[in-house]
């Protein structure tokens, strides 16, 4: 299964226990547009290894509007691909968590565009 991440050194742009971004400008969590992983049925407790993603392209893109996007590139942060089977993710309705230690970081890099 494809994931499509965005981060910077491997690390993304929320910060957890408060999911506040760190990069100036870019809104955090809301429960429509950008739920918490437990109002995307991830449930509460989110291993320490597992990473967020999409499964989309269109889902990261639904998730960061252009103005975020356009604030991730300015801030260094890419779009990485990531190839991971399926028993070792957790799909929400949005987003996805996935085990970063059973996952391969494909060269492809996704536009922000």
């Amino acid at each position: 299964m494809r994931i499509y991440r965005i981060e910077r050194a491997g690390f993304g742009p929320y910060r957890h226990p408060t999911h506040r971004s760190e990069v100036i400008g870019l809104d955090g969590f809301s429960s429509e547009n950008r739920p918490l992983p437990h109002s995307d049925g991830l449930g509460r407790i989110i291993p320490e290894n597992h990473r967020y993603g999409f499964r989309t392209k269109s889902l990261m893109k639904e998730w960061f509007k252009e103005k975020d996007r356009e604030n991730l590139r300015k801030n260094h942060f890419r779009c990485r691909v990531y190839e991971v089977k399926k028993k070792h993710v957790r799909v929400g309705r949005r987003q996805v968590t996935f085990d970063i230690t059973k996952a391969r970081r494909l060269k492809e890099i996704v536009s922000l565009a």
